[in-house]
């Protein structure tokens, strides 16, 4: 998709892509969710210029208005590995179960989602001076030359816009939220 909307193409390691991401992951695994994310929020404001019927801030909104916040996701898993334990302990002492009957039909409830979609915020982040033309290209500065040992971290200028941050932010957490 990239190299057909932005013209870039992302060479993804087979190795990588079938790592451990439940794990901590190490820095090749940052260094590639960072650059997945930003080819996707980068794919996504194109989208968004020729496309807006479709990708258009009201309709995104629309979207995000009907779905269920984390908050309530994580309490519906809590609930079903409770219930899934309950139905089995039943099931051991001989209680008959019919899980049709005891499936609630699925709405969304709209109390418990949040009135603004929350912000995200990360601090601490190194932005790239420039974007790499595969996947496979360092991520910052060039592989071949001998990066210098300095006590000041790497901290280039971005040139990404708002949207292309909160993108990136809301990866981000998700990904530290996973590891």
């Amino acid at each position: 998709m990239t190299l057909a909307i932005l013209g870039i193409e992302l060479e993804k390691s087979r190795r990588i892509m079938l790592s451990d991401w439940s794990e901590k992951l190490d820095e090749e695994q940052m260094e590639y969710a960072c650059r997945d994310a930003w080819a996707g929020g980068r794919v996504f404001e194109r989208l968004r210029e020729v496309w807006s019927e479709v990708f258009g801030e009201e309709v995104l909104e629309e979207i995000v208005g009907m779905q269920m916040n984390v908050v309530e996701l994580e309490r519906r898993r809590k609930n079903r590995r409770l219930a899934k334990g309950n139905i089995s302990k039943l099931k051991m002492q001989g209680i008959g179960f019919n899980s049709v009957a005891a499936k609630p039909h699925r709405k969304v409830l709209s109390e418990n989602r949040p009135e603004e979609v929350p912000v995200f915020q990360i601090d601490n982040v190194v932005w790239p001076e420039r974007v790499p033309k595969s996947l496979r290209e360092p991520w910052c500065g060039n592989s071949k030359t001998k990066k210098k040992k300095t006590s000041e971290p790497y901290m280039p200028q971005s040139d990404m816009t708002q949207d292309e941050l909160d993108i990136i932010a809301h990866v981000i957490e998700n990904i530290n939220n996973i590891s």
